[in-house]
């Protein structure tokens, strides 16, 4: 079976810089407090070819989260940089032998890389990433009397790639994940206490981020996402 994933996160984002900081290995991480509306769809097709299922959110997920995008101030110096967020929403669930079904969606994201100054505008980095995805749906129902299951996935992935600072106020970052161990459980004895959970999973796969931000203030700021 051929699995694929998009998720696409769409300009709405806003975020505004926290009045808090914290302090690691003697310096001051400042934080941005972001808040952001985005698209995801999921689907699954036969390795053969043809349909199988997707879901689609509706209306457009919402996440909440702490970053710290701030490269280091010297050229030639190392630093830290990272990214967190929750959410959520409601999916339109779409099967081939199921049904329509509506369903709710959690979803977590924590990101941690080293950056290091290569020159005024470039910043190359590189760490470590986890996704969580929970499909909250076990026991429900589908319009045509099928019985859902809730699942779950654990992606470790390297998250590697370039931020450029053009300017005081325009910012991007272009990033390449990796997976590293991603684990996908499917919990059946919500349809039936006499089948088994299945746990299947992957060690291959790749995605990209593009993120553009603009500063409107030292406090307020705008920014899109995508990802394929």
């Amino acid at each position: 079976m051929k699995i694929y994933a998009i998720a696409i996160r769409v300009l709405l984002g806003v975020s505004v810089v926290a009045g808090c900081a914290l302090f690691a290995v003697g310096q001051s991480f400042a934080q941005e407090v972001t808040v952001d509306a985005f698209q995801y769809r999921y689907e699954e097709t036969r390795d053969e070819g043809g349909f199988m299922m997707h879901d689609f959110s509706d209306p457009p997920f919402v996440s909440v989260g702490l970053r710290d995008w701030r490269a280091p101030e010297t050229v030639g110096d190392f630093g830290l940089m990272y990214t967190t967020e929750v959410g959520g929403g409601k999916t339109d669930y779409r099967g081939r032998n199921a049904g329509v079904q509506t369903k709710t969606y959690y979803r977590a994201r924590g990101e941690v890389y080293l950056a290091y100054r290569m020159t005024e505008i470039v910043t190359p980095f590189a760490g470590l990433g986890y996704r969580f995805i929970h499909d909250d749906s076990g026991g429900s129902h589908t319009e045509n009397g099928g019985t859902a299951y809730d699942r779950q996935n654990h992606l470790f992935y390297i998250p590697m790639g370039l931020q450029f600072d053009p300017t005081e106020k325009l910012s991007f970052k272009l990033q390449a994940n990796f997976v590293l161990r991603g684990l996908q459980y499917s919990y059946l004895t919500d349809t039936d206490p006499s089948y088994e959970n299945a746990i299947n999973k992957q060690d291959k796969g790749y995605g990209f981020d593009i993120t553009g931000v603009y500063k409107f203030t030292p406090s307020w700021s705008t920014y899109g996402f995508y990802r394929f």
